[in-house]
C-alpha cells in the first residue's frame, strides 16, 4: 500500500470516528421534547443533566401547539418549525441538541438543514417513515393505551393515561407525575394539535447525511415506539447506538443517570 493510500485510510477512519463522538467543547444545549410534551415535561431530568455537566446551558424549546405555545396551531411542515426555531436563537452561538421522539425528528431535519448550527446531537427514542415500518415506529399494542388518552375526562386521568404508557419505572412515575400533571396545567396540547403533530412526524424527509456527531439512544422496552427505529436510523447515518434493556419511551423519567451517562461518554 502506497503511502498516499495509507494517508486516505486514515483520514477515512477520523471521518468516520469524527461521526460517532464528538468533542466537549460546547456548553451551549437545546432540549426539544416529543408529541404533545412541553418545556415543563423535562421534569428533573434537568437537574440530572446539570450535575454531570456543571458549566452547560439549556435552551428549552417548545413545538407551537406545545408547553408555552398551545395555543399555537402547529404546522404540517417540519421544515417550518426548523425556521421557526432557528430564528428563536443568536447568528453567532452554535449547540448541542438533544431531541426526544418526535423532538428527534425536528433535531434531525434541523440539523441537516443547518450543519453549522451545531456541535453534536443526542436523539433519544425516536423514527423516521424513511427507514421504519409504521407498525414500528406506533406498536399496534399501544393503540388501546392511546384511546385512553383521547378520551381521559380531566387531565389528571389524561396524564396518568400517557405516563402509564410512556414510563416503565413505576416508583419514578409516582414521584414525577404531580409534577407532570402541574406543567400540563399551565397548558395542555389539543387534540387538534396531537392530530396535526402525527400528520408532521408521518412527513419527516430526510437525506441521511450529517457531519455533526451523532449519538442515539432507545429503550428495548419502548411500548409506544419500537428501539427497532433507533436502530434503524443508526445505520442509516453510520453513528452510534447505545440500549437501554428495561426503560420506556420516556427515558428521562425513567432512568436519566444512564441517559446522562451515556451523553457524558459520546462526548469525553
Amino acid at each position: 500500500m502506497t503511502v498516499m493510500k495509507v494517508a486516505l485510510e486514515i483520514e477515512k477512519l477520523a471521518q468516520q470516528s469524527g461521526r460517532t463522538r464528538a468533542a466537549c467543547t460546547n456548553t451551549n444545549w437545546i432540549f426539544l421534547r416529543g408529541w404533545v410534551r412541553g418545556k415543563n415535561h423535562w421534569g428533573d431530568f434537568e437537574d440530572f443533566f446539570k450535575k454531570t455537566f456543571p458549566q452547560c446551558e439549556i435552551t428549552f424549546m417548545d413545538l407551537p401547539g406545545n408547553g408555552e405555545r398551545y395555543l399555537e396551531k402547529t404546522p404540517l411542515q417540519l421544515q417550518q418549525v426548523v425556521e421557526d426555531f432557528e430564528s428563536q436563537l443568536s447568528k453567532k452561538k452554535t449547540y448541542s441538541i438533544l431531541g426526544h421522539s418526535l423532538g428527534g425528528m425536528i433535531a434531525l431535519q434541523w440539523l441537516e438543514t443547518y450543519p453549522k448550527r451545531f456541535e453534536s446531537a443526542v436523539i433519544v427514542n425516536s423514527s423516521s417513515a424513511k427507514v421504519s415500518s409504521v407498525f414500528k415506529r406506533l406498536r399496534p399494542s399501544s393503540l388501546l393505551n392511546l384511546f385512553n388518552v383521547a378520551k381521559a375526562k380531566t387531565l389528571t386521568e389524561k396524564e396518568q393515561a400517557i405516563y402509564g404508557l410512556i414510563a416503565n419505572n413505576s416508583e419514578r412515575r409516582q414521584q414525577c407525575l404531580p409534577a407532570v400533571i402541574a406543567a400540563s396545567e399551565k397548558g395542555s396540547s389539543t387534540l387538534g394539535n396531537a392530530a396535526r403533530q402525527l400528520v408532521l412526524a408521518m412527513r419527516l424527509k430526510l437525506r441521511f447525511e450529517s457531519s455533526v456527531p451523532l449519538l442515539f439512544l432507545s429503550s428495548k422496552a419502548d411500548r409506544l415506539v419500537s428501539y427497532e427505529c433507533s436502530q434503524d436510523l443508526a445505520t442509516a447515518y453510520k453513528a452510534n447506538l447505545q440500549l437501554h434493556d428495561w426503560a420506556g419511551h420516556d427515558l428521562f423519567m425513567d432512568d436519566p443517570e444512564w441517559v446522562c451517562g451515556k451523553i457524558k461518554s459520546f462526548l469525553d
